[in-house]
C-alpha cells in the first residue's frame, strides 16, 4: 500500500513538473513574440529615421577622431560632388584649404576636450570639381556604449548664397537692421516649429509670428490628398470665406491650390478685376466675394512632394511685392517640414545660430564705426552708437530720448533743420556738410554730418553719420598761419625769392624778385627757359 502511495506521489510530481515546464515554455514563447515585436518596432523606427536622414537637404556625417568619414547621407555626397565610394574614409584635409583644415581641427579638438558642441562653425570646402563653397556645420561628440569618445557627428549646410547676400546687405545699415528683425522672427518661428509635435499649436503660433513679416487679412494652410485629388483646410484665421472653413475637404480641380500643386510654383494674384481670374480659377469666386483682392499661394514641399499649400490673403489690391514673396517662401519651408516630419528641428536650430552670428556682426559694424551714428524719429534720438557718446561726452544711455538739436551749436541749428526738412521732402541736398557740434560740457568742435532718410521699425526717420573734424580743422588753421607767416617774411625780405614746381613753372615771386628782374608771375619764363637764357 505504501508503495502504491509512493507511485501516486511520484506521478503527481511528474504531472506538476510537466505543467510547470509547459508554463515556462509558454512564457518563453510570449517573451520571444515580444522580442520579435520589439525588434520589428526598432527596425521600423530605424527605417523611418533613415528615410528622414536620406531626404533632408542638409548633409549628415559621422567621422572618427582623425576626421575620416565613417558614415554620411546622400545629400553630403551631392554637396561635395563625390560618390559614396570616393567619400568613405576621406579626411577633411582632402576637401579643405590648409587654413580651413587648421581651424576645423581646433574646433573639433575643443569639442573633444570639453564635450560641449559649438554654437555653429563657418568654413570653406572645395568640391570635387574645384569650386569653393562656404558651409556651416553643427556637430557633437560621438561616444560608444562605454562612454568613450569615438568620433563626431553633425550636419552641414551650404550658406554660400546667404554669405553673398549678407555681404550686400552690410552696405546698408537700414537693410541690415531690417534683416536682423526678419531673421529674429524667422528664428522664433523655427523655435516654435521645433518645440512641439502638436501641429495645431504650431499653426497657431506660426500665424501670430509670420504676420510680423508678411501682412495679411486671412491666412490658410491646406494639406493635400494626392490619391483623392482633394485638399483639406488644415488651418485658417482672419476674413471668413464661405465653404472654406477649417476641416473642409475640397476637390483640387479649378482651384488655386490645384494650380500650385500642379506647377509646384508660387502664385501671386493682384486682382483689380476678379472676374478675369475666376474665369480661369472658378474656385476663387467665394474668396473674392469675401472681399479678398490680393493673394499669394505657395507650395509646401517636403521630400520632393507637395504636402500642402500656404496662402496669404489681403483685402487691398496690389498688396504683395517681391520682398513679401521672398519672406513667405522662406517661412513656407518651415511649415512644410512641420507637416511632413521632424526634419525642421535640425534646420531651424541652424537658422537660430546663424541669426546670433548675424546680429553680432551687424552690432559690431555699428559699435566699432569710426563715425558717430544716431537715428532720430521726429526730433528725438532713438539710437546712438558708442562713438557718438565718446564724441559728445555723454554717459551711455543718456542720448536716447534727447532732442537731437542739443548736440549742435545754436549757430548751425537753422541750417540743419532747413536741410533735414528738404531731405524729408525728397529734395537733393549736398552731403556730407560741415557743422559745429556741442558737447555735454558746453564746449564745441567742428565736424561734418551725412544724413539719410530711412524707415525705422516701420516709420520714417533720419539716420545721421557724424564725424569729428577737430584735428583737421586744427591742421588747416596751422597751415593757414604758416602760409601767412611765410608770405609776411617773403614780402619784406631784401632778397629776391621764387618758388618753382617740379615741372619748372614759377608758382610765386616776391616783390624784391620782381624789382630786380622786371618779371611778373604771369610773364616769367619757366625754369628751364630761364636758366638757358641766363
Amino acid at each position: 500500500m505504501n508503495r502504491t502511495k509512493a507511485k501516486d506521489k511520484t506521478k503527481k510530481q511528474l504531472i506538476d513538473e510537466v505543467a510547470e515546464l509547459r508554463q515556462r515554455i509558454a512564457e518563453l514563447e510570449k517573451l520571444e513574440t515580444q522580442h520579435k515585436q520589439a525588434e520589428e518596432t526598432l527596425r521600423q523606427e530605424q527605417e523611418k529615421y533613415r528615410t528622414i536622414l536620406e531626404n533632408i537637404q542638409e548633409g549628415y556625417y559621422e567621422v572618427d577622431l582623425a576626421g575620416n568619414f565613417t558614415f554620411f547621407n546622400d545629400s553630403l555626397c551631392r554637396f561635395l560632388g563625390y560618390s559614396k565610394e570616393e567619400l568613405m574614409g576621406m579626411n577633411n584635409r582632402q576637401y579643405t584649404d590648409p587654413e580651413s583644415a587648421k581651424r576645423l581641427f581646433q574646433v573639433f579638438n575643443q569639442v573633444y576636450r570639453t564635450g560641449k558642441p559649438p554654437r555653429g562653425f563657418d568654413w570653406k570646402i572645395i568640391r570635387k570639381d574645384g569650386s569653393q563653397r562656404t558651409v556651416q556645420t553643427f556637430f557633437s561628440l560621438q561616444k560608444d556604449s562605454s562612454g568613450h569618445p569615438v568620433g563626431f557627428r553633425g550636419t552641414v549646410r551650404d550658406i554660400t548664397k546667404r554669405k553673398k547676400v549678407e555681404a550686400t546687405l552690410r552696405r546698408s545699415e537700414e537693410t541690415a537692421k531690417r534683416l536682423a528683425i526678419e531673421n529674429a522672427i524667422i528664428a522664433k518661428i523655427g523655435r516654435i516649429v521645433s518645440s512641439t509635435l502638436n501641429i495645431e499649436e504650431i499653426y497657431e503660433h506660426f500665424a501670430e509670428e509670420v504676420k510680423k513679416l508678411v501682412p495679411f487679412d486671412r491666412i490658410a494652410i491646406n494639406t493635400i490628398n494626392h490619391e483623392g485629388e482633394t485638399f483639406t483646410v488644415a488651418y485658417v484665421t482672419g476674413v471668413d470665406v464661405k465653404n472654406r472653413l477649417k476641416g473642409t475637404v475640397i476637390l483640387l480641380v479649378g482651384t488655386l491650390v490645384g494650380e500650385v500643386v500642379r506647377t509646384r510654383k508660387s502664385v501671386v494674384i493682384q486682382a483689380e478685376d476678379p472676374k478675369k481670374v475666376t474665369d480661369r480659377l472658378p474656385g476663387l469666386l467665394m474668396t473674392f466675394q469675401a472681399g479678398i483682392r490680393s493673394l499669394m499661394a505657395l507650395p509646401l514641399i517636403s521630400k520632393d512632394e507637395v504636402v500642402g499649400t500656404l496662402h496669404f490673403h489681403s483685402t487691398k489690391p496690389n498688396a504683395y511685392r517681391e520682398k513679401d514673396l521672398r519672406l513667405a517662401e522662406e517661412v513656407s519651408h518651415q511649415i512644410a517640414g512641420a507637416i511632413a516630419n521632424a526634419q525642421l528641428f535640425i534646420e531651424r536650430k541652424l537658422a537660430e545660430e546663424a541669426l546670433a552670428l548675424n546680429e553680432e556682426r551687424y552690432r559690431t559694424l555699428v559699435e566699432e564705426s569710426f563715425d558717430g551714428i544716431y537715428i532720430r524719429k521726429g526730433p528725438k534720438i532713438v539710437f546712438a552708437n558708442r562713438r557718438l557718446y565718446e564724441m559728445l561726452g555723454y554717459e551711455e544711455g543718456k542720448l536716447e530720448g534727447l532732442d537731437h538739436w542739443l548736440v549742435y551749436h545754436p549757430e548751425y541749428q537753422a541750417l540743419i533743420r532747413e536741410r533735414a526738412q528738404a531731405r524729408m521732402r525728397g529734395e537733393s541736398i549736398p552731403s556730407p556738410y560741415e557743422v559745429k557740434f556741442l558737447r555735454k560740457d558746453g564746449s564745441s568742435f567742428w565736424g561734418e554730418i551725412q544724413p539719410k532718410v530711412i524707415r525705422f521699425l516701420g516709420e520714417p526717420g533720419l539716420q545721421v553719420w557724424a564725424r569729428d573734424n577737430s584735428e583737421r580743422k586744427r591742421a588747416e588753421e596751422t597751415l593757414r598761419a604758416e602760409r601767412e607767416r611765410f608770405l609776411s617774411l617773403s614780402e619784406s625780405t631784401p632778397f629776391g625769392m621764387a618758388m618753382i614746381d617740379k615741372d619748372g613753372l614759377f608758382k610765386y615771386i616776391n616783390p624784391k624778385f620782381k624789382e630786380l628782374l622786371g618779371y611778373d608771375l604771369n610773364d616769367i619764363p619757366d625754369g628751364k627757359t630761364w636758366f638757358r637764357k641766363t
